[in-house]
């Protein structure tokens, strides 16, 4: 889902084509929390005919809303994400992206007891 602001000039579309993405998409996930799906992120979207040039980093979904909330641009988000007042989502059209996300913790920290 993309996520922007209600008043941003793509949000009078009810969908959004992954070339609305194209000098929009401002804000991105910061490397630093999960590299590989930034990696992917780029991949996907340069597969799509998008690249990215100046763009924000956040490191938590709130800092992405707080970030579109306060005019950097528009963001890509989860699908069901609470959003903040004054801001809203519309779906890309032609695209069928996902994330993957894996739990990892140590068993010798974290045993059951029974």
């Amino acid at each position: 889902m993309v996520c922007l602001r209600k008043d941003h000039p793509l949000a009078a579309k009810a969908t959004l084509q992954v070339s609305d993405l194209q000098d929009n998409l401002t804000i991105i996930c910061h490397p630093q929390g999960h590299p590989e799906t930034r990696v992917h992120l780029l991949e996907l979207l340069g597969n799509a005919g998008v690249t990215l040039e100046d763009y924000s980093c956040a490191s938590h979904p709130s800092e992405v809303q707080t970030l579109a909330k306060e005019g950097h641009g528009i963001a890509l988000i989860r699908e069901g994400t609470l959003l903040e007042e004054g801001l809203i989502t519309r779906r890309l059209a032609g695209v069928d992206w996902t994330v993957d996300t894996a739990v990892i913790y140590g068993n010798a920290r974290h045993q059951c007891v029974g």
